[in-house]
């Protein structure tokens, strides 16, 4: 799992890169080194309510809900990651419903969760067929709540791990922190929701993502 924080500062550098890039060709456009200037700033607010929010979380404080939209929230955690899944050749496919009704959690742990569970599809579908690099990220009003589905075309998670995926130290990966997985389901269920996996077929993975509306 890689962390939110690191894409920050990934976009951060990659910006930084492009100004130094203009300067070089002597291409001293304003308006376009204001937008750079702008996204390094952004980007650097958002790693700093990404660690706050880590920081309120791992210290097991008592979370503080605040009405949401689900889908301004999905929407901008995408934003984050959409360079990333640009340089991996993988299509990031939003499918929001328009009628969803508000939900009590803590946005910027929200959009933690959609990182997290959309960066591991990205990364699962990065060295599949180039036909099959897409990750859809669903949102849908469901009678009880309000439903999140992040599914990916990748290789999948083989039957004997589906049971230990939400461990906090499992990963499958050498370099991995075991934390991602934990993490979203700890913070979903802190606001009263669940979380699930089930496969996808015929290939890859879908996590569904559940909270109740507002007043519940």
């Amino acid at each position: 799992m890689t962390s939110p924080v690191h894409f920050a500062m990934g976009a951060i550098l990659g910006n930084a890169e492009a100004a130094e890039m203009m300067l070089a060709r002597g291409e001293l456009d304003r308006e376009k080194l204001r937008e750079i200037l702008e996204d390094i700033r952004n980007e650097d607010l958002r790693a700093s309510e990404v660690i706050a929010g880590l920081r309120k979380l791992l210290a097991q404080s008592e979370p503080r809900p605040s009405p949401v939209d689900v889908n301004t929230e999905v929407a901008e955690a995408l934003r984050h990651i959409a360079f990333e899944a640009a340089q991996r050749g993988v299509a990031l496919v939003p499918e929001f419903d328009r009628s969803l009704p508000p939900v009590l959690c803590d946005p910027v742990q929200l959009q933690q969760v959609v990182i997290n569970l959309a960066m591991n599809a990205i990364e699962a579908v990065s060295d599949v067929p180039e036909t099959r690099r897409e990750v859809r990220v669903t949102t849908r009003s469901c009678p009880d709540g309000v439903e999140i589905k992040v599914a990916d075309r990748g290789p999948g998670v083989a039957p004997e791990d589906e049971q230990r995926l939400f461990d906090s130290m499992f990963t499958r990966k050498k370099d991995g922190m075991g934390l991602g997985l934990s993490i979203v389901r700890q913070i979903i269920e802190s606001f009263g929701g669940r979380v699930r996996y089930e496969p996808n077929v015929p290939y890859g993975a879908v996590f569904h993502v559940w909270l109740p509306p507002m007043g519940r």
